[in-house]
């Protein structure tokens, strides 16, 4: 499941619910959200002890995403990850 709440600085509702889920992930605009402001709320959420599994970026102007996934009226395949090793081989 996944729960959607208000941003962590300006109410406290955020950080009561962060406590109850089992991570957190961060939604950042592009080129609205400040750093200070992003790790602010990091070092708010990391000190009440929540896992934080990383962050969206939305609202990027970058069309690299477009240009590689889709081409030519169709969609191809995306490219293969930079490390490919299995399940197996890793527990080798």
């Amino acid at each position: 499941m996944i729960v959607d709440s208000s941003p962590i600085l300006p109410v406290a509702d955020a950080q009561i619910i962060a406590q109850q889920v089992d991570a957190v992930l961060f939604s950042i605009l592009a080129d609205v959200s400040r750093k200070t402001k992003i790790l602010a709320a990091y070092q708010r959420i990391a000190a009440l002890g929540v896992k934080v599994l990383g962050a969206v970026v939305t609202g990027s102007r970058d069309s690299s995403y477009g240009t590689n996934y889709y081409a030519g009226g169709g969609y191809s395949t995306p490219p293969e990850p930079a490390n490919t090793t299995t399940e197996t081989e890793a527990a080798s």
